[in-house]
């Protein structure tokens, strides 16, 4: 997927979080990691790598 379909969803995540929408919030952490990515870039990364650390504190997991 191209950065900018990722970044446009981390910012509808990002209003769901200002709205405190934690339903909203989960939905869209798991439609950015179900999404393939076609382009690597370091924006990529980071929202990929910042919805896992938010699943990961929903399911209560953390890694080292």
């Amino acid at each position: 997927m191209y950065p900018n379909r990722f970044v446009q969803l981390y910012e509808l995540h990002r209003l769901y979080k200002a709205a405190g929408d934690t339903a909203g919030m989960r939905r869209t952490a798991d439609a950015i990691l179900r999404k393939p990515v076609k382009v690597d870039s370091p924006q990529v990364r980071r929202i990929i790598a910042e919805m896992k650390r938010f699943k990961e504190r929903q399911t209560g997991k953390t890694h080292p």
